[in-house]
């Protein structure tokens, strides 16, 4: 059985641009969540200091997830590069 790697290809294309969608969701819900971090600096810590940690708590999520998005993508994009070059010369 050979590998399809016009398939496999077509698939590593498909995963990236999701990636990439992924990664622009977090990014823009990690600027939104900043964002509301600060506004709640000039506010009651009493009343509001729970709610500032829980989003901070989110934001902490947030980031670990990204990280794990950056360098699977890279990956990708590099085994997409490599599959192409076992594609021509196959």
């Amino acid at each position: 059985m050979s590998i399809d790697y016009a398939f496999v290809e077509k698939m590593l294309t498909k995963y990236s641009k999701h990636l990439i969608a992924i990664e622009n969701n977090l990014e823009e819900y990690i600027e939104n969540n900043q964002r509301q971090i600060a506004s709640m600096e000039k506010l009651d810590q009493k009343k509001y200091g729970q709610h500032k940690k829980e989003l901070q708590f989110k934001l902490a999520e947030a980031l670990e997830k990204l990280s794990h998005v950056a360098p699977n993508k890279a990956k990708i994009f590099e085994q997409i590069e490599e599959i192409q070059k076992q594609y021509i010369t196959v």
